[in-house]
């Protein structure tokens, strides 16, 4: 299992000011989920993006983010044979002020199940951030 987060920065007068893809890591916890799905004995699916103002590297035992700030992004989900992408964006009157430099999947229980960190990105009031999360499975051959 891999991902890989995209995000674009788009200004007020629908320039695109910034643009930066990253992998990502799937954490422990992610794991735990799908085993307890494929077994029907789970409960949980992503719902949300949380972005913070961390630095530090992501590791497979992550359980939050390292300095979450609000809102969490709802985001709208599609899925294709291998794969699942979440959309989602902070509009222009959220999170003014902070340097954004990691994010995260939350399911609906809260649970962290993926995160990863980028440079730093200044929100304003000028600017709308769209985020793009492709998850994907690899087939075996």
């Amino acid at each position: 299992m891999q991902g890989q987060l995209s995000i674009k920065v788009v200004d007020d007068k629908g320039l695109v000011v910034s643009e930066e893809t990253v992998k990502n890591l799937i954490l422990n916890t992610a794991f735990d989920k799908i085993v307890g799905l494929l077994g029907n004995l789970g409960t949980g699916y992503v719902n949300r993006i949380q972005v913070g103002t961390g630095s530090a590297s992501p590791v497979a035992g992550d359980t939050t983010m390292q300095l979450p700030i609000s809102p969490t992004i709802t985001v709208s989900a599609s899925v294709s044979t291998t794969s699942i992408t979440f959309t989602g964006n902070l509009a222009y009157n959220q999170a003014i002020g902070f340097s954004i430099s990691e994010a995260g999947l939350l399911t609906n229980d809260g649970t962290l199940v993926a995160r990863t960190t980028f440079s730093p990105k200044t929100k304003t009031n000028r600017y709308v951030f769209y985020f793009t999360w492709v998850v994907g499975m690899k087939p075996s051959s």
